[in-house]
């Protein structure tokens, strides 16, 4: 049983609290026994887990021999919850994956600058739910790997192949090329969604919280949508906003 925070170990998971250290350490938390099992369906790498002695039931037999028992004091110092359940694991960072070619159905969200951890992770559960098959993350976008996003995805982060790029622009125009259009969501010169050309392969194009995209991205979108409002609100956020924009991708696929 670890009973020291001083051990090696355990200053190795609280590295992980951070960005730099998941960087370093190329591993990140999953934190909980809903996620732990999602987690296990997943077939994810896993290098190690540690519990509390109570909660030895919760693991998974397979994953016994990556087990270690911890105190109660050391569980609380490991954990970057204010209410710990008592387990957690130490789960390999994915390979950086390159883009993947664009199949004719090819349906992809890009998020371009969203800095809210809880917003991320919303995304990341929706478009698991959509169907989506890569998340494309631009510059300033919250790390998907950080635990608010790993606990606001409810375990949809092991599902979606999910790539950071350094220039959304730059990764638009390298797909354009193999049929894939690009829609930005906004309300400035934008068709209404119920009537704009959404088939074939596309990509949905969702911009920071408050300010939306870009000039520049607006210009190089393909197409410009906006979803038609029956109520006083003038806008959604961007959670909302991919969830309509995806699920009535995701309604016209299977039309007959």
């Amino acid at each position: 049983m670890l009973t020291s925070v001083q051990n090696p170990r355990v200053k190795r998971v609280r590295r992980l609290h951070d960005g730099k250290g998941r960087r370093d350490e190329g591993a990140f938390l999953v934190e909980g026994t809903r996620l732990l099992e999602a987690l296990r369906e997943s077939g994810w790498p896993v290098r190690e887990v540690y519990v509390l002695e109570e909660r030895l039931a919760v693991v998974p037999h397979e994953w016994h021999d990556r087990l270690t028992v911890v105190a109660p004091h050391v569980f609380g110092a490991m954990s970057t919850l204010d209410h710990p359940e008592g387990v957690l694991a130490v789960v390999d960072l994915p390979q950086a994956p390159f883009l993947p070619e664009v199949a004719p159905d090819a349906l992809w969200l890009a998020l371009d600058g969203l800095q809210d951890p809880g917003n991320v992770g919303a995304l990341i559960r929706t478009a698991d739910a959509a169907g989506v098959g890569t998340i494309v993350l631009g510059p300033g976008c919250a790390d998907p790997f950080q635990p608010k996003v790993v606990r606001s995805s409810m375990g949809s982060i092991f599902h979606v192949r999910m790539t950071r790029v350094p220039d959304v622009l730059a990764c638009a125009a390298a797909t354009r090329a193999s049929g894939m259009r690009w829609i930005a969501t906004t309300l400035d010169r934008a068709q209404p969604l119920w009537d704009a050309p959404i088939e074939g392969p596309v990509c949905w194009w969702i911009g920071r919280e408050g300010t939306g995209l870009t000039p520049e991205a607006l210009e190089a979108a393909d197409i410009r949508v906006h979803i038609p409002m029956a109520g006083r609100a003038e806008s959604l956020n961007a959670a909302a906003a991919a969830a309509v924009c995806l699920f009535e991708t995701t309604r016209r696929r299977r039309m007959p």
